[in-house]
């Protein structure tokens, strides 16, 4: 078994050990809510033997969240220990009904962390390591899987050093290409960050592209609402601090989004866009990165240490123009990943204690899901 595989599985471990010990909880916010965990019913978890996508269990929770009005469908990645094992699998959790479908399950020693659903909603495509014993030797490419399960993860793109492997993967708004972020474990870091592995984003067609270098020394790429402008975060080579950029579409023109005040953040992550395309959400640290969970991450899988995706974050908005950041939750949350609703009213958002949704404000804070494994992931909010 390759090394990328043991240090992946080890680091899911770590970050699961470390997110038992944060709940999420809003204590400021005007107008949130307590957050209250929501587990599918005793005997609902995924079977340990691989099966084809069909016929996959489904289950049904409680419409806790009716208050809100909320419509669509949100698809997400989940992990779960089941006798043992780490499995992940792809879902979607109808707001409406409160019912759960299972799209995909990922055999035993496989791993599918980040999904972006086409525009035209008929298909995702995945960041998946497969089973040991394939061709890709444990690397994790881009893959395509239909929405509605019928056919099993579809190779797009593997990298061609089994070194590199692939994260962060976004459809662009005319659902023709691509972007993600690449990263080569081998390769030494441009900068003195703890965290500045050599990551660079890429963009192909869709099918059948080549790659495009978009930007260097960049991750967690995401486009604007009407699909002109990018968002990205980059490290500092001198200091080793995250940096947010927006650019055009293509990562021409790029720009700093500068902070300013007290509040300014060394770690960032997982940058969208908000309505209007005027300002920005981002999730940073809510506290010194203390305790061993960064430092365990660090050890066992090198991908993203001391990030604020692996430490009790928060989210944050910024003017595109730069100026001083506005904190808007106080969850001590890891894993924070968001996606806003179809009528953009609302922000859902992944986190390694299960999904929950906001106003765009942070208000109305209200648990919708809390079993995603305390594993990292992401969510996509769809009509």
């Amino acid at each position: 078994m390759r090394l990328t595989r043991l240090i992946l599985i080890a680091g899911m471990i770590a970050w699961h050990i470390g997110s038992c010990s944060t709940d999420i909880v809003q204590t400021t916010a005007p107008g949130s809510e307590a957050l209250q965990d929501v587990t599918p019913p005793a005997g609902d978890v995924l079977s340990a033997t691989p099966r084809p996508a069909r016929g996959l269990p489904g289950w049904r929770i409680p419409v806790t969240w009716a208050g809100l009005n909320l419509h669509g469908r949100l698809v997400y990645t989940a992990g779960r220990r089941v006798q043992g094992r780490l499995l992940s699998s792809i879902e979607i959790l109808d707001l409406q009904t409160g019912s759960v479908f299972t799209v995909f399950q990922a055999p035993p020693e496989s791993w599918a962390d980040f999904l972006s659903v086409a525009p035209d909603e008929k298909q995702v495509l995945i960041t998946y390591m497969p089973p040991h014993g394939t061709d890709q030797f444990g690397q994790q490419g881009i893959y395509s899987l239909p929405l509605d399960g019928s056919t099993p993860p579809r190779l797009v793109y593997a990298p061609e050093i089994r070194s590199q492997d692939c994260y962060h993967v976004q459809w662009a708004k005319d659902g023709r290409s691509f972007i993600f972020a690449m990263v080569d474990l081998q390769t030494p870091p441009r900068s003195k960050g703890q965290r500045s592995l050599n990551y660079n984003l890429f963009r192909m067609a869709y099918p059948g592209g080549s790659l495009q270098e978009t930007a260097e020394s960049a991750y967690w790429p995401r486009f604007s609402a009407d699909g002109t402008a990018l968002v990205y975060v980059t490290v500092d080579e001198v200091t080793g601090a995250d940096q947010l950029f927006t650019a055009n579409a293509d990562g021409g023109s790029p720009r700093q989004v500068q902070f300013s005040g007290a509040q300014a953040a060394p770690v960032i992550d997982a940058p969208l866009f908000l309505p209007g395309d005027n300002a920005l959400l981002f999730s940073a640290a809510s506290q010194p990165p203390a305790s061993s969970v960064p430092a365990l991450w660090g050890l066992f899988s090198g991908v993203m240490p001391a990030s604020a995706h692996t430490t009790p974050s928060d989210w944050w908005s910024i003017p595109v123009g730069g100026g001083v950041p506005t904190q808007l939750t106080h969850i001590g949350a890891v894993g924070l990943y968001a996606s806003l609703s179809p009528d953009r009213h609302f922000i859902a958002s992944y986190s390694g204690q299960g999904l929950f949704v906001m106003g765009l404000d942070g208000s109305k804070l209200t648990t919708i899901y809390g079993d995603t494994g305390g594993l990292p992931g992401t969510v996509n909010w769809i009509p």
